[in-house]
């Protein structure tokens, strides 16, 4: 009956750390950021393969994004902002402005150029 109740109580807690990592994962960050890193990525993933993008805060409204590829060998850089219309109805809306060059091309290729990219002139690009 130990032995019952202990695997009941680990399998327990380990729900909870899972469910309290996936919320803690989102919290704070704006609709319109969490759609921005999955869109993002799952767009790039076709011509860059598997990766994953991650987001930190920038200062105005905007949040910095990494998209990491090939085992972190290529690094797509972007400022993700909000759309600044209607917010009930945009909420989860962004565009992206490129941050480097490879950011630049990946706003012409494959299906992130769907995607609202941004681009301006950048060293190196």
């Amino acid at each position: 009956m130990k032995k019952l109740l202990l695997s009941v109580g680990v399998a327990a807690a380990l729900m909870a750390t899972a469910a309290y990592a996936g919320f803690a994962q989102g919290y704070g960050k704006p609709d319109y950021v969490v759609s921005a890193a999955a869109t993002t990525n799952n767009f790039l993933k076709y011509s860059y393969g598997p990766g994953k993008c991650e987001i930190g805060a920038a200062p105005q409204q905007a949040w910095d994004m990494v998209c990491s590829y090939d085992n972190g060998d290529r690094l797509i850089k972007y400022t993700v902002h909000p759309v600044n219309q209607d917010l009930r109805r945009n909420a989860d809306k962004f565009y992206l402005e490129a941050q480097n060059a490879l950011a630049v091309e990946s706003a012409k290729q494959g299906l992130s150029r769907y995607l609202d990219i941004r681009t301006t002139e950048i060293k190196g690009a």
